[in-house]
This record gives structure tokens, C-alpha cells and sequence, in this order.
């Protein structure tokens, strides 16, 4: 199958610096924008898509016909079916994971969620300096956001050594650790076990590898420092009880283009899981929703579903205001951090061997108070 090789595309014309990063920071106007943030350095980022290639069994010849049988039941918004065997959730694994999971680095990045020794439902473990931070993907199964957490600790550990390099072994004294569980309602068990090994696992170096290749023998994060797991549960079944032993001391939860599905298939039992997540969560955990943006993101409402809501409007609306009525006077429960009502993620000088596309979303980011 032939590489693909990425270049950079003409961006689109913008009437102002505002208007074309789509950034918006409801919590601190002189916050600096997003282009200022240092990109994730290229090889990393290629480290990324190097780690998709081998870690899936589907042949090429059978990989073609099974996105395309993915694809149109994605496009019915048949998504049971769309995940319901192990080559559909491989196929799209191969086909939409890798993509995210660059975007989803690159938010990681730019949000600088976990500063060294900080965040809710951080511990240092014992018999070593290491900081764990407990991570909960809602919909997650796809494995992007596992990856993504790989790589972005990777970036944080090396970052955090100064003259190191960005594929240098790490002896940092203070290191942060990632504790991830993707929680989806279709078994992805056995994709998530396999990007768990390859991301935990040094790349094969071979003996006609240019000495200087070593470095490159580093996992994308290191087994000490990343855990990763999957349950499969609907979060909009779930008790009080269940809620409580899912997300109890989670420093962040991460709802990843699976909130407007949430809301089209039960804005109530929607609304019922944000509320359960607030009395659950402590004071200082991250809420990270990221979804399509504008009309892609519209929840309809009534018998008819002629009223149409913005998802970002309903989320607003039931962890600021509904939160805080819920019983709590008028002691706010959330702070919005920033939100993002529509930015790009674009793929630049990268080489993958299926076609990928860049990416469009809006981003919401709460903290627990």
C-alpha cells in the first residue's frame, strides 16, 4: 500500500486573528492564543502514526471493502452496528484513530492539563517520585485518546529534563503518570490491549539502523509511568453507585466526539450522567468535551425534534447553571476554563499508509470547584 505524504494546505482566509483560530477563553481574556503554543515536535507526532502501523492484524486487501461497510453505517448514525465485530472496530481504529489521536495530542499540548505534581486524583506512588493522574475516556474505544495520552506524557517527561531531547532516556526526578481507562458501550478490549502494548513497548532497532536511531528504540511512554485499560459500560445507564467507583479521584474526564450522541439518543439521561459526574468528581478535576462543531453538534428536542439546541448551549446550561440550582444554592459547582467554537487540526509533512484528513472540532473545558 502506498504512503501517503502529507503537506502543508493553504489556509482558509480569515477576517481576523480571532476569527481564524476560533479561540475563545471564557475564563481569562488576556489568555494567550493558541498559536503562540509550541507545536508537538514533527517526529513525535510521526512516532504517533509509526505506532498504528503494526499493531492491527486486518489485511490490506480486506481493509478497503471493511471501511467502506464502516463508513456507511457511520453515516447511518447506526453505531452499534457500526462497532459491532472485531474487523469493523479494527478498520476503524486503522482508519480514524491515528488522525484523532495527532488532533487530540495537539489539544492535550496547547491546554497543558497536567503541570508536574498538580491535578485531582494525583498521588505519588510509593518507592518512587512519580506523580499518577487517573484519566477516564467517555467513548473512548477507538483507542485515539490512549495513544494520544502516550504520546503527550512521552513530550511532558522529556520536556521536563532540560537539554534532553525529545527520544532521550528520561532521569527526571519528579515524573508525571497517566492512569487511563477507556469506557465505551461496545467491547474494545482486545484494540485497546494491543495499542496498550505497542505504545508501552521500545520499536524494534535493527542491526542496519543508523547509531543514532537508538534513541528512537524509546516507548512512546514507559510501562512505570502508563497504565491504560478498557471497561465496557453506557454511561447514561449508570447509578450513583456506578458513577462513584467509575470516576471517583479521576483527575480528568474526556468526552471525545461522543457528547452530541449522548444527547441525540437521551438529552435526559444526559443531563442525568453530567449531574451524577459533578457530585462525583472532586474539586480540581478537568471535564474535556470536544465534538463536531456548529450544525454538526445540534440536539433536537420536543416529539418532533424540530427545535434544534447547540450542544455547547446544553452543556453550558447544565454544568453552570442546572449544577448549581441542583440543590446548592447559588454556589457555582463549575468554572468554564476556555472553549473553542471551532478550530482546525491540520496534518503537515506527515507519512501514514492510508489517507487521513484533517480534523474540525469545538472544545469545551471545565474545572470542578
Amino acid at each position: 500500500m502506498p504512503v501517503k505524504q502529507y503537506k502543508n494546505k493553504a489556509k482558509p482566509k480569515a477576517t481576523s486573528q480571532a476569527k481564524s483560530l476560533g479561540l475563545k477563553d471564557t475564563a481569562n481574556a488576556s489568555a494567550p492564543s493558541s498559536n503562540k503554543v509550541p507545536q508537538v515536535p514533527q517526529q513525535l507526532q510521526q512516532a504517533v502514526l509509526d505506532a498504528y502501523k503494526d499493531v492491527l492484524t486486518i489485511s490490506n486487501d480486506a481493509l478497503a471493502q471493511t471501511v467502506q461497510q464502516v463508513k456507511q453505517r457511520l453515516y447511518n448514525r447506526d453505531f452499534i452496528q457500526a462497532f459491532a465485530t472485531e474487523s469493523f472496530r479494527e478498520a476503524y481504529t486503522l482508519r480514524w484513530s491515528p488522525s484523532r489521536a495527532l488532533a487530540y495530542l495537539n489539544i492535550f499540548h496547547s491546554l497543558d492539563l497536567f503541570p508536574l505534581g498538580s491535578g485531582a486524583g494525583a498521588a505519588v506512588l510509593p518507592g518512587a517520585r512519580v506523580t499518577r493522574n487517573r484519566i477516564v475516556c467517555v467513548g473512548g474505544g477507538g483507542g485515539a485518546e490512549l495513544v494520544a495520552l502516550a504520546a503527550y506524557l512521552r513530550y511532558r517527561q522529556d520536556s521536563s529534563v532540560p537539554g534532553a531531547g525529545l527520544l532521550s532516556d528520561l532521569k527526571v526526578k519528579v515524573q508525571p503518570a497517566f492512569d487511563c481507562t477507556l469506557l465505551d458501550i461496545a467491547d474494545w478490549s482486545s484494540v485497546t490491549r494491543k495499542l496498550l502494548s505497542i505504545v508501552t513497548a521500545p520499536p524494534p532497532v535493527t542491526q542496519y539502523a543508523p547509531q543514532k536511531l537508538e534513541l528512537a528504540s524509546q516507548p512512546l511512554a514507559h510501562p512505570e509511568c502508563f497504565a491504560g485499560r478498557f471497561m465496557k459500560a453506557d454511561v447514561l445507564s449508570m447509578d450513583a453507585e456506578e458513577l462513584r467507583i467509575s470516576f471517583q479521584d479521576v483527575a480528568l474526564v474526556s468526552v471525545m466526539f461522543t457528547l452530541n450522541e449522548l444527547y441525540s439518543t437521551s438529552m435526559g439521561a444526559t443531563t442525568t450522567f453530567l449531574l451524577g459526574l459533578t457530585d462525583t468528581l472532586t474539586p480540581g478535576a478537568l471535564l474535556l468535551v470536544v465534538d463536531s462543531p456548529g450544525s454538526y453538534s445540534t440536539v433536537g428536542i420536543g416529539s418532533d425534534k424540530e427545535k434544534k439546541y447547540p450542544m455547547q448551549w446544553l452543556l453550558d446550561h447544565t454544568l453552570l447553571e442546572s449544577a448549581i440550582a441542583d440543590g446548592h444554592g447559588d454556589v457555582p459547582r463549575w468554572e468554564k476554563v476556555q472553549g473553542r467554537d471551532s478550530q482546525w487540526f491540520r496534518l503537515k509533512g506527515l507519512r501514514y499508509p492510508i489517507e487521513l484528513e484533517d480534523m474540525r472540532y469545538q472544545l469545551h473545558l471545565y474545572r470542578r470547584v
